[in-house]
């Protein structure tokens, strides 16, 4: 791998920039899909799903636990995915619910023997940053999906997922593996939202990471969602890639080649030079909620370039937001936005949630009563 310049991580280094305008949803859609993600997909699919696995979760009687199995065939090829579901033991109405997908395995997400857990993976390694107990306490249900079924985070596996459902010839760049979890995450809330326990007007999409970069497309293709969080997405998720700061294409691109669309990587040390850029993908979930977080230390993922790109997106929803962000460990909500800055490094955490969680109970807390176009 060729040697990669140092990362810029002060402000005094960050270059001017000037942002490209806001469009309408479908141009700026259009945009994003031609320069960075590729299309989402516009392959007719039939989704089957069945439920492997049910019972009450290991030490928590309050919580339903399931295993479902989704199977997505385009009529030639059949594709399947494992979706962990947690919902209240007892509840007389339809519940709202996070949607996200998981690095380790859905055995990663809790101790419950039970679930099911990848080869050499550790059971309940990230128990932390998926607080299933507390979540369901507070009147959500929660799904997870192991990203690797949907795309392999491999540049040389990526396309043995959900890709093998694409055709083969789109017309224009191939998508990359971002597009495919993306995907993944609209067709298991189509699944989802076809159960009677859940609310399918108030399903929310969340992502970590890469991952967060995934839960912004499927956020702003899929209007079904009723509510997006990006938890420390960063470059090619909520930064502004025009400032360069952190993680910037050219490490992106070149360290993970399958994750976008080819054109992307074009624009390596020519950020300026962009059609597009990350405001406009925060501003194509409008007028639906959004939440933008950032962590302290996670200076990689450019916290202030996370917030600006929010600002940047705020006249979408009618808001101007203040010029600087929030001081850290506090959080800023203007009525279908909302972003903190988490003290420490990147990760996802109970303090993350616990900003989430109380976000949803004001943006979702009737059904119906959230703005879709």
């Amino acid at each position: 791998m060729m040697d990669l310049p140092p990362a810029i991580v002060t402000e005094a280094d960050v270059p001017s920039y000037s942002l490209p305008s806001l469009l309408s949803r479908e141009a700026m859609i259009g945009q994003l899909e031609s320069t960075i993600y590729g299309v989402l997909s516009e392959t007719a699919v039939t989704l089957k799903t069945t439920i492997i696995d049910a019972g009450l979760l290991a030490g928590s009687p309050g919580v339903v636990r399931e295993q479902w199995n989704v199977d997505v065939s385009n009529g030639a090829t059949t594709v399947s995915f494992g979706l962990a579901v947690f919902l209240p033991s007892e509840s007389d109405q339809p519940v709202p619910l996070f949607l996200g997908l998981n690095f380790k395995g859905n055995g990663s997400v809790h101790s419950d023997p039970a679930l099911i857990l990848p080869p050499d993976a550790q059971r309940g390694v990230r128990v932390r940053r998926w607080p299933v107990e507390m979540i369901v306490e507070r009147g959500y249900g929660l799904a997870t999906i192991f990203y690797y079924d949907l795309a392999p985070d491999e540049p040389d596996q990526w396309r043995d997922g959900l890709a093998r459902l694409w055709p083969t010839d789109q017309g224009v760049d191939p998508p990359g593996a971002v597009a495919a979890w993306a995907w993944g995450l609209s067709l298991a809330r189509q699944v989802l939202a076809a159960d009677a326990r859940i609310d399918p007007d108030r399903l929310a999409v969340i992502g970590h990471s890469r991952l967060g970069k995934a839960a912004l497309w499927a956020g702003a293709c899929d209007p079904g969602f009723a509510l997006v969080v990006s938890n420390d997405s960063g470059c090619g998720g909520a930064a502004l890639s025009r400032r360069r700061f952190g993680e910037r294409l050219l490490h992106i691109n070149t360290r993970f080649p399958h994750w976008f669309t080819p054109v992307f990587a074009t624009y390596n040390e020519r950020e300026a030079e962009l059609p597009v850029d990350q405001h406009q993908l925060l501003a194509a979930i409008a007028p639906r909620p959004l939440y933008v977080a950032s962590a302290e230390e996670d200076l990689w993922a450019d916290p202030r370039g996370e917030y600006l790109a929010l600002k940047a997106a705020g006249p979408a929803w009618g808001r101007e937001l203040p010029d600087e962000p929030p001081p850290v460990a506090g959080s800023l909500v203007a009525g279908p936005l909302g972003y903190h800055c988490r003290p420490g490094p990147h990760d996802l955490t109970q303090e993350d949630w616990n900003h989430y969680l109380d976000f949803a109970d004001t943006v979702m807390a009737a059904p119906g009563n959230i703005p879709r176009d």
